[in-house]
């Protein structure tokens, strides 16, 4: 749970949750590391769902998905990005704002 708490700080903690409308949050943990997925509120690009997941390296792999009657399908990923780089990402395939 420490590593899901770390990625939504990294994304701004609370003040993200509210700009975005993220929520239900739930986290996957696999050995060392894990994926923390959420849903998101409306936005131009049509995403919906989010999965961040940290690699062995210390990187972050994001991938935005829309889900729509129960079909999941990809609208974008990015690979191994750094911690600093992730709302930039989120703000550029969500067209959400992190932050004020």
């Amino acid at each position: 749970m420490q590593i899901a708490e770390t990625i939504i700080k990294q994304l701004g903690g609370n003040k993200f949750a509210v700009m975005t409308g993220a929520k239900n949050f739930s986290f996957d943990s696999k050995d060392q590391r894990g994926t923390l997925m959420f849903s998101i509120g409306r936005n131009a690009k049509g995403v919906n769902r989010v999965a961040v997941t940290l690699t062995e390296d210390d990187l972050y792999n994001v991938t935005f998905y829309s889900l729509r009657s129960l079909k999941l399908t990809t609208k974008a990923a990015v690979k191994s990005i750094f911690a600093d780089q992730l709302c930039a990402s989120f703000e550029e395939h969500t067209g959400l704002y992190t932050s004020m």
